[in-house]
């Protein structure tokens, strides 16, 4: 029986050992892959690769073009008031580093805004004349979150 449990002890024992750095686990605080992190904690609200679920789709051009990195730190950082966006400081339930904060936000900015239309990286409007009651409803739909529903903006929001 000693034999048997010494056999087993030495197993055990040879079995363990200190792990290698290549399988040494990752904290979740040590976690700097913007697709993983972006799966983690974006995904579920704004789709696989920002296209949009339910949230405002990121993968836009237009949109990564006419916000800033500034902007969409603190979005990410404070979440939005009146939204489902939540905040990820560190003293939430659901934080991130700020070094995640910034992996995502620069994942986003450089796979997100080549290929914007001239108007969004020119910021140069072109003043039409047109029919307001045509287009309320898609500004409501498309705009109002950000911009109010009567185009008066959101003083928090912009106020950076």
């Amino acid at each position: 029986m000693k034999l048997f449990l010494l056999l087993v002890s030495c197993a055990l024992c040879i079995g363990c050992g200190k792990p290698s750095l290549e399988n040494k686990p990752i904290r979740e605080s040590e976690i700097l892959d913007f697709n993983l992190l972006f799966a983690q904690r974006c995904a579920g609200c704004h789709g696989t690769d920002g296209a949009g679920s339910g949230s405002i789709a990121l993968h836009d051009p237009a949109l990564m073009n006419m916000m800033s990195k500034e902007t969409l730190r603190e979005l990410v950082l404070n979440g939005r008031e009146g939204t489902h966006m939540p905040s990820f400081q560190s003293n939430t339930g659901n934080p991130l580093t700020d070094a995640q904060i910034d992996v995502i936000v620069d994942g986003m900015v450089e796979r997100w805004s080549a290929d914007a239309p001239p108007w969004s990286t020119s910021r140069r409007y072109e003043v039409k004349t047109g029919k307001p009651t045509r287009g309320k409803g898609a500004f409501v739909d498309m705009c109002g979150q950000c911009h109010g529903n009567d185009g008066s903006g959101r003083e928090r929001f912009w106020s950076h």
